[in-house]
């Protein structure tokens, strides 16, 4: 992996460890602005089956789905 790529995969894990913190603890989906770009709404829904949470930013595009 070169330089780039080593940062901009850094870049993007942090965007979603930072959104992923975001994510209300209780609930089943809701919208929240981005704590990583601070100009997108984060979409986010968790399954009702095992609790995993599917997020996605529509001003960064930092997408997760656990």
């Amino acid at each position: 992996m070169n330089e780039a790529d080593e940062h901009q995969w850094k870049t993007a894990f942090g965007n979603a460890m930072l959104i992923l913190a975001a994510v209300p603890e209780e609930g089943a989906n809701g919208t929240f602005l981005c704590p990583a770009c601070k100009t997108g709404w984060v979409h986010w829904s968790r399954a009702r089956s095992n609790g995993h949470i599917h997020f996605g930013c529509d001003g960064c595009k930092t997408r997760l789905m656990q």
